[in-house]
């Protein structure tokens, strides 16, 4: 993709390995630098958050895969190739169930949560499984190279969104997204880029380098028709993201940390962080129980206990079933669980 120049600015090509397109520095006031990767388009960093590590590795490095599960492959995937029409023609995908994205976060792979996700789903329901691998892209340990990554997974999930569409027919609006930690930003760039989706659900979305910044930085409720948020370890030094960013943003336990969760110093070893994946899965398949959560200003004013009324919009569940609720319910919801499985209090 050829990057157009205004004649007043010098521009100079710098070579990054692994790149197959042209890195662009331009020199001048208020215009930053730009690296364009083919049909992804260009990403500069303009934004305050998208300065630190740039430019994003290039595509082709990170090598992003998209996973295909059905009822009919529950356990070994299918690879699709957005560029090769047949790689999809070819599967079971159905374009008139719905389609479920799955994406890891920071140094996470397919496999894990995204597996108990996937075969929690499938023994629920008849739907589309997309496992997202950016796994290179996310491993990096420079922590702000994979949130330059995450610009570039997202927009690739959104031009797969768009093959899927284009090639079957299947609605956006019929497309659901998980991210958990960074692989909840993922979604939301995914999101921006691709207009209609019909929900993303951020599971402790990642707040080092996203929290103090706007939404065009991050998950927001512009990046799919209805948004929702668990928030499980936001605390000063948590790995999540307090802040509401969501239509729906739920709060269990106050949203910090988890009871249950041992703290050597300061961190919980990722504890609470992936509770949020936890309560998700459990909210599936929880037929016994469902994670009812209180309309709320603040966990105070919750555990002083003057929130117990539902209101008129009624008490959405956290988890998989709070689409539910999307069309009456909006804010902040508190809720208590359980220090171990099932976490779900009855």
């Amino acid at each position: 993709m050829e990057v157009k120049i205004p004649p007043c600015y010098k521009a100079s090509v710098l070579k990054i390995e692994g790149a197959k397109h042209n890195i662009y520095e331009i020199e001048g006031d208020g215009l930053a630098d730009e690296v364009c990767y083919g049909d992804l388009g260009c990403f500069n960093n303009v934004s305050a958050c998208h300065k630190v590590a740039f430019p994003p590795m290039a595509p082709e490095v990170m090598n992003i895969q998209f996973h295909l599960y059905t009822q009919m492959n529950p356990i070994t995937s299918v690879i699709v190739d957005p560029y090769v029409p047949e790689s999809l023609t070819s599967t079971y995908f159905h374009p008139y169930l719905k389609t479920v994205v799955l994406i890891h976060g920071w140094f996470g792979i397919v496999g894990g949560w995204t597996d108990m996700a996937r075969d929690a789903l499938l023994q629920h329901e008849s739907v589309n499984i997309i496992a997202v691998d950016w796994s290179i892209g996310a491993g990096n340990i420079i922590y702000q190279r994979s949130c330059q990554n995450a610009r570039v997974a997202g927009k690739k999930t959104a031009l797969f969104l768009k093959f899927l569409h284009d090639i079957t027919g299947a609605s956006y609006s019929n497309m659901h997204i998980i991210g958990h930690s960074l692989g909840a930003h993922v979604a939301g760039y995914a999101g921006e880029a691709q207009p209609g989706i019909g929900r993303i659900t951020g599971s402790d979305a990642a707040g080092p380098g996203f929290a103090a910044f706007g939404p065009e930085c991050r998950l927001d409720t512009t990046d799919a028709d209805f948004v929702d948020a668990i928030h499980t370890d936001g605390e000063l030094l948590g790995l999540g993201m307090h802040r509401a960013y969501a239509h729906m943003d739920f709060y269990p336990n106050g949203g910090k940390d988890q009871p249950g969760c041992r703290k050597p110093i300061f961190l919980d070893n990722g504890c609470s962080h992936a509770r949020s994946v936890y309560f998700l899965l459990e909210s599936i398949l929880g037929d016994a129980c469902r994670f009812k959560a209180y309309p709320c200003p603040n966990f105070e004013e919750f555990t002083a206990g003057n929130c117990t009324d539902c209101g008129p919009s009624g008490c959405p569940e956290m988890g998989y079933y709070s689409d539910t609720y999307n069309n009456r319910a909006r804010g902040t919801f508190y809720l208590r669980t359980n220090e171990d499985s099932p976490y779900c209090v009855s």
